[in-house]
């Protein structure tokens, strides 16, 4: 998916998905929800990408 498709998933300007993609944005909880939704996840997997559920005891 190009971030022109996404960001018009998302209701979003390309412009902020290649700030977000580069890391010189936020993505925020209002931006990761549209992600989310856009994408058919759950906005968690959107905000904690790095997150290893295998870690809790």
């Amino acid at each position: 998916m190009t971030q022109k498709e996404l960001a018009e998933k998302a209701g979003l300007t390309q412009p902020n998905i290649s700030t977000m993609e580069c890391g010189t944005s936020q993505i925020g909880r209002d931006r990761a929800l549209k992600l989310a939704f856009a994408l058919k996840t759950h906005p968690a997997v959107i905000l904690f990408p790095d997150f290893d559920s295998s870690t809790i005891a």
